[in-house]
């Protein structure tokens, strides 16, 4: 999500260009990578971004754009994204402390 903020350049670029693209932000409040930096060092000084409506975000750059907080909702949402063939941002609410996959084995 704090990636998310520092990028919405493309999101506008999918508008302008009609491409059907789904953005899909995993939201956990904080900006991740200085979190889980934060978390190993037990030394958490701030990384909260809780006030950020990335709907709002997404509409504000021209998408469609939707909040969903479990996986069914998720489901039901993308697919409407899908087959809407439009520039589309989905928000998944997750737990404060979610790590992205990604970097999951590089810390554990």
């Amino acid at each position: 999500d704090g990636c998310m903020l520092m990028n919405g350049n493309v999101m506008h670029l999918t508008f302008e260009k009609k491409l059907p693209i789904v953005f899909v932000v995993f939201n956990n409040r904080s900006l991740g990578r200085v979190r889980v930096g934060q978390s190993l060092m037990d030394d958490y000084r701030g990384s909260d971004i809780n006030h950020v409506d990335f709907v709002q975000y997404g509409r504000a750059f021209g998408l469609i754009a939707n909040r969903c907080k479990s996986l069914s909702e998720f489901k039901k949402i993308f697919s409407q994204a899908i087959h809407k063939k439009a520039p589309y941002l989905i928000e998944i609410i997750t737990q404060k402390n979610e790590i992205p996959v990604s970097i999951k084995g590089n810390i554990y």
